[in-house]
């Protein structure tokens, strides 16, 4: 029995939860070398995502952030019962097509005989459509699934939300904005006057941008009174990046451990005691 399956599964973003399915495969000098000596194929499985990954290191994906994997399934042998993905040979007298009782025992299925899976080419999803006007509207669907949680559009790499997409406060929640989570720098050791933070910026790939960072930094004037605040409010850009901040507050930022991440810090010299300190992102689109 030879049966040929075409498979399309979704390519998700990393920082999207991906599922893991695992493939059998044939490993490459086993194919072309053959069998000596009667011997077996030594099978080797690898996850799913695992091809995803060396695909994107091997090769150039396309610009569109959701893609696709078409997987010629070539099928050898019998399939067990359970296997919803396998086409079964029709069953003659209690016995396949080509008679492969093997080493089954009686009322038993027989053994699942791995498939060879091998990927052909990268594809968008939606350019496995044919007709140009459902190819569009599907593109446009699955992008505003993905990264709008379908209330919005993605236009060029931020999402511009439907009208009914906004909260009470009058801010867009197709995407909702991720706030930044300090951490103390590992680089210096705060001391009662001092201390340096740190953050990762939370702008997302898609989505909106984030054009600045506002930093409050307060005084409680009354323990009993933990709500009411003195201090001053600082821009990141428009103050400190720009020179203009207090000469007791110094910024920078350098490039994160991972690529197209970028990593702010902020460093306090004249702290006093009972002193806060937050930080909100502020976002355009």
């Amino acid at each position: 029995m030879l049966v040929f399956v075409n498979l399309v599964y979704p390519y998700l973003h990393p920082l999207l939860p991906i599922p893991s399915l695992l493939l059998l495969f044939n490993p490459p000098e086993a194919t072309d070398q053959g069998v000596s000596g009667g011997g077996r194929r030594e099978l080797k499985s690898v996850p799913f995502i695992s091809y995803l990954s060396a695909m994107q290191k091997s090769q150039l994906l396309s610009d569109d952030m959701v893609s696709g994997v078409e997987i010629r399934c070539e099928e050898k042998g019998s399939c067990p019962a359970g296997c919803h993905l396998c086409h079964h040979q029709a069953v003659v007298g209690g016995l396949s097509g080509r008679g492969r009782t093997g080493n089954s025992r009686s009322g038993e299925p027989p053994s699942p005989i791995p498939v060879l899976l091998e990927v052909s080419r990268v594809v968008p999803l939606y350019s496995l459509v044919q007709d140009n006007v459902t190819k569009e509207a599907f593109k446009s669907a699955t992008m505003s699934s993905y990264w709008c949680a379908g209330k919005g559009d993605v236009i060029d790499n931020w999402c511009r939300c439907d009208l009914s997409a906004f909260s009470k406060d009058g801010l867009p929640n197709c995407s909702p904005l991720r706030q930044p989570i300090l951490r103390l720098a590992p680089y210096l050791e705060p001391s009662s006057t001092m201390v340096a933070v740190e953050w990762m910026d939370v702008e997302p790939l898609i989505g909106c941008k984030v054009s600045d960072y506002i930093i409050q930094h307060k005084r409680v004037e009354d323990p009993s009174e933990a709500e009411v605040y003195t201090g001053e409010v600082i821009s990141l850009v428009d103050d400190l990046f720009a020179g203009l901040g207090s000469s007791c507050v110094f910024a920078g930022k350098k490039t994160g451990d991972h690529p197209h991440s970028v990593l702010y810090s902020v460093v306090f010299k004249c702290l006093e005691p009972r002193q806060s300190l937050q930080i909100y992102s502020s976002c355009n689109g």
